[in-house]
């Protein structure tokens, strides 16, 4: 698992490195440098996220809750897939800019819904459901085994 997350990581790397322009590249403008390096950028970007979610249903995978956890990992691998491919792929300016634009609309949705209501996808074990409530005291109780975390309310 740590030469599957430093591949990841990698990659991911070489990603980032080809956003911003080096010294030596002679470039006219961002614009121009953004443009050349786009496609493989975000292929990159793409290539790590799916190494990323394999290794994370092979980790899932021998866990109970592993229908739930793959599930969401191909729901929401469909929906970067299906949106930064296309963009990816694309040379008009206002496509990429649409399909990138509603990710970042999604994902900072997605992000506030979770602030808003933080136990949403909460594991019920016995399956009849599960307040808010009973999965924060649920979690008050769970003892951390990090060192100096404070134990749980009793």
């Amino acid at each position: 698992m740590l030469v599957s997350s430093l591949a990841i990581a990698m990659v991911y790397f070489t990603a980032a490195s080809l956003v911003f322009p080096g010294p030596e590249d002679r470039v006219k403008s961002l614009d121009d440098h953004f443009w050349a390096n786009k496609r493989a950028v975000l292929l990159l970007v793409l290539a790590s996220n799916i190494m990323g979610w394999v290794a994370s249903a092979v980790v899932a995978w021998p866990t109970d809750e592993r229908a739930a956890s793959i599930f969401g990992l191909v729901l929401n691998g469909v929906f970067f897939l299906a949106l930064t491919l296309p963009a990816a792929l694309t040379r008009r300016r206002w496509l990429f800019g649409a399909l990138i634009g509603f990710q970042v609309v999604f994902y900072v949705a997605s992000a506030a819904a979770l602030a808003y209501q933080p136990d949403w996808g909460a594991i019920d074990p016995d399956g009849d459901g599960i307040s808010q409530s009973e999965a924060r005291a649920a979690a008050a109780r769970r003892q951390s085994d990090l060192p100096g975390a404070p134990k749980g309310q009793e």
